[in-house]
């Protein structure tokens, strides 16, 4: 997979944020097993949310390295490295999926209070940014969900370092037009 660097960085990327994503929704669930009833009678409902969890997260992930993906593509392509391009995307990825964490991180208070997922309706306060950070900071058991959201950015952003360091010189014997066929 080393050859296929283009292919590698953004895979790992996204294995990553799969985890880190699927980690929040474990936290939010382990929140709320007082309100589940029987396990067993809703083990089935529960495995679906989870599943369409994580077909929320793949489809947000997709957006955001969707960019990366193609940038370092077409560099892959035309054998060309440039290392301030690799810094622009990594900086692009870590941002894009800090913000996707902070909403997930949010959520979770959200949802133990409103019994409702973080929606556009949560947005009709950004208009007083005194207020929200009011709202959060007053309220201690929000603390809780700050520590997750740091370990999990900093651990992705260790990892990331690491995806994004590599040594892309090993793909000039590739053939160009496998090249293309297989990035795309």
């Amino acid at each position: 997979m080393k050859n296929w660097y283009n292919i590698s960085i953004i895979l790992k990327t996204y294995l990553t944020v799969i985890a880190i994503f699927f980690c929040f929704r474990l936290i939010l669930f382990l929140s709320q097993l007082e309100r589940i009833d029987s396990i067993r009678g809703d083990f089935f409902k529960i495995i679906m949310t989870f599943i369409i969890g994580i077909r929320f997260d793949v489809v947000i992930s997709g957006y955001i390295l969707l960019l990366p993906f193609i940038i370092i593509s077409v560099l892959f392509i035309l054998n060309k490295h440039y290392a301030w391009i690799y810094r622009v995307l990594f900086y692009w990825v870590f941002i894009l999926f800090t913000m996707a964490f902070a909403v997930c991180a949010a959520d979770i208070p959200y949802f133990n209070q409103f019994f409702s997922r973080f929606s556009i309706g949560a947005f009709q306060w950004i208009d007083s940014p005194a207020f929200m950070f009011k709202m959060i900071f007053q309220e201690p058991r929000y603390f809780i969900i700050i520590l997750p959201l740091i370990v999990f950015l900093f651990l992705f952003f260790k990892l990331l370092r690491r995806i994004f360091k590599f040594s892309p010189d090993q793909s000039g014997s590739i053939h160009f037009s496998l090249k293309i066929v297989v990035s795309i």
